[in-house]
């Protein structure tokens, strides 16, 4: 594996200071891979591509849903409409959400996404639940894209147990009961009320998820990391839960 900082380290180091220099450089390189998460030259592209954090992870997922959604074709106008739905929740613009989507279509494989996705857990539940949702766009969900999110859940370790629960979740079996008790608690998590227009709901989801992101906590002990992930997993779940009740789930 080629990481980018490290070779670029190492070549630089070599030109200053020959073989010592190489070695510091690829060190340094290495620290400098390990801390913004560059496992190879894709990774530089896309941080060097100006969009921010949350415009990477929304591509990110619109890649694991256009792979689900290569394992229906026929359904093809459902997902489409999903995914304008998907994107506008996002807050992702249409071209850059189709080119994501067709580029996972293409991708077989997306070693290199479930690899980033394994790096940031607090995402992986809400990830697993709008490919759920894109599995069942039609209406149905084929024996492929169920067996496709099986090997997915496995690799991101989530049990079969849990993959069904998300399932359930995804098709709005798990927000009818609790009913409005839940609807509640996700409206005082972020801070609003029941009239609080959904755009400015989503500011407040926002604001909210990045105080409480561990990548804002670079020096924090694993207690507080877990903290911060678990606090930032409800978060999302939240919005999840009042998007889905204004008609953008």
């Amino acid at each position: 594996m080629l990481w980018p900082a490290s070779v670029l380290g190492g070549l630089a180091g070599f030109t200053l200071a020959s073989i010592p220099g190489a070695l510091l450089g690829g060190l340094l390189g290495r620290w400098l891979d390990r801390r913004l998460q560059l496992y190879d030259w894709h990774d530089l592209r896309e941080r060097l591509s100006g969009l921010s954090a949350e415009q990477r992870d929304a591509r990110l997922l619109l890649q694991l849903l256009g792979r689900v959604a290569a394992a229906d074709p026929p359904q093809a106008a459902a997902q489409r409409r999903l995914l304008s739905q998907e994107a506008q929740r996002l807050a992702l613009s249409p071209v850059l959400a189709h080119e994501a989507f067709a580029r996972g279509r293409e991708d077989l494989q997306l070693e290199r996404t479930l690899r980033r996705l394994r790096q940031r857990p607090a995402r992986i539940d809400t990830v697993l639940r709008a490919c759920w949702r894109m599995a069942w766009a039609g209406g149905h969900c084929t024996p492929a894209a169920r067996a496709l999110l099986g090997v997915w859940a496995e690799l991101l370790g989530r049990t079969p147990a849990q993959l069904a629960a998300l399932e359930a979740s995804a098709r709005g079996l798990g927000l009818a009961a609790p009913g409005e008790d839940a609807y509640r608690r996700a409206l005082r998590l972020l801070g609003v009320g029941p009239d609080t227009p959904l755009a400015e709901i989503r500011q407040a989801y926002r604001r909210q998820r990045s105080r409480h992101h561990p990548d804002k906590l670079a020096s924090a002990d694993a207690a507080q990391l877990a903290q911060a992930t678990e606090k930032t997993r409800q978060l999302q779940e939240a919005w999840e839960l009042i998007s889905a009740r204004h008609g953008r789930g």
